[in-house]
């Protein structure tokens, strides 16, 4: 057990222990981390991006910043859909579940000459800080009011995109796998 006995008191100040600037250097930074989207530069040189389970586009955005075409996203929740197409105005929406766009018949052309095809499903019934083998095989709803789907399944049901040759790189964020020259 941890003895707090010799624990400081609290201070009444406002004033932080050590200052952001203190601890904050930018000349130590290999990268430019301060930017807009009015001075951001989407060069869309390095290659096609397709985002599933895109949620608003956090990653799409770093794609983006990054020089890649995101042309388009998958979500199963219809709010979020509503601002990815606000924040990153997609060529392609799909407004339905993986499993749903992994079966489709009738995806655009330009969708199976993707560089990268990336994904970060709901990671609670997998994750060590999950539920994991207790939710195993039962539907779940989550409280922003998406549709009722098995969460462990939906790996492999983004795994069966790439077996539709719908990519060459599969970026899998949620377990940070990446397959490359599929």
């Amino acid at each position: 057990m941890t003895d707090l006995t010799n624990t400081p008191e609290l201070s009444e100040s406002t004033e932080p222990a050590i200052s952001y600037s203190t601890c904050y250097k930018p000349s130590l930074h290999l990268f430019p981390y301060e930017w807009t989207l009015e001075n951001a530069n989407f060069t869309k040189d390095k290659g096609k991006v397709f985002s599933c389970f895109a949620c608003g586009g956090g990653s799409t955005m770093g794609y983006k910043l990054a020089g890649f075409d995101v042309i388009g996203h998958n979500d199963i929740d219809a709010k979020m859909i509503d601002v990815y197409k606000a924040n990153h105005n997609p060529k392609y929406s799909f407004l339905e579940s993986i499993t749903t766009f992994a079966k489709r018949k009738d995806l655009p052309k330009e969708l199976y000459e993707l560089d990268i095809l990336d994904g970060s499903p709901p990671c609670s019934s997998f994750s060590m800080a999950g539920n994991r083998e207790k939710d195993w095989g039962k539907e779940k709803v989550f409280r922003e009011g998406q549709a009722e789907q098995v969460l462990d399944t939906l790996f492999f049901d983004f795994i069966d995109l790439l077996i539709i040759d719908l990519s060459k790189t599969l970026i899998f964020l949620s377990g940070s796998l990446i397959v490359t020259s599929w």
